[in-house]
């Protein structure tokens, strides 16, 4: 039977109607919360060293996010995992920048209002850290989630530890998306993108919802949404615990 007539057929529309999503997030939603003194808005910040996936885990987060959040670059190169992206909700300091690091926080200050996601370079865990402490501090008392992205051979979860250890409230840990199965105590498995939304976010700049939708792989595409639904609610009850 060739594809053509069975995408044609009922019961293949059938197999579209259960795997179509209006967003991927499934109904989960991470809460959003505003500091009286500086109303920022919550900054996620994305620190890594030798795990995979960081762009990926940023794409992810925002889905959950019910109001779209800006990306920020730091000390990285432009992910393809963004494209779909407005230009003004996506930021990475300039090449000339005296201070990189400064200068995406300085462009996260100028739109409080806004959820951000800020992603930082493996080299630039330790200005991860510090950022996440001033911005959590008594002087902008802004809501920090502290997000390091663990290899599989990270078994001792230091950089989190030390991100806890220099005071930030919310640090989360989240195993790399090419790991087959998480058995850390503590550690959030990334979903993994079945290899044709991957080619049609990376290469074709869809959105991870219009990628789901517009995938021809619906098992792969369900059992991504049964996953993607579980890490939300993980995540969610990191956040609010």
């Amino acid at each position: 039977m060739s594809n053509d007539i069975v995408t044609r057929s009922p019961h293949w529309d059938a197999i579209c109607a259960v795997t179509k999503v209006e967003d991927v997030a499934s109904g989960v939603s991470f809460p959003i919360s505003k500091s009286q003194a500086s109303h920022l808005t919550d900054t996620y910040i994305i620190a890594h060293y030798d795990g995979e996936g960081a762009s990926t885990l940023a794409l992810m987060l925002a889905c959950f996010l019910t109001t779209e959040p800006m990306i920020f670059e730091v000390g990285t190169p432009a992910s393809r995992a963004f494209k779909s992206l407005a230009e003004e909700r996506r930021f990475a300091p300039p090449a000339h920048a005296a201070n990189p690091v400064n200068a995406a926080i300085d462009e996260r200050l100028r739109h409080p209002e806004i959820p951000a996601i800020v992603e930082f370079g493996r080299m630039h865990w330790r200005d991860a850290i510090n950022v996440g402490r001033h911005l959590q501090g008594p002087r902008f008392s802004a809501t920090v989630y502290f997000c390091f992205l663990a290899s599989e051979n990270d078994q001792t979860l230091q950089i989190p530890n030390l991100a806890s250890d220099a005071g930030l409230h919310k640090v989360l840990a989240f195993g790399g998306y090419k790991i087959s199965r998480e058995t850390r105590d503590g550690v959030i498995k990334i979903p993994i993108i079945p290899s044709d939304m991957q080619r049609l976010i990376y290469s074709e700049g869809l959105s991870l919802t219009d990628a789901a939708n517009a995938t021809s792989d619906k098992f792969s595409l369900g059992v991504f949404l049964d996953e993607f639904k579980q890490f939300g609610l993980d995540v969610n009850w990191e956040l609010t615990g």
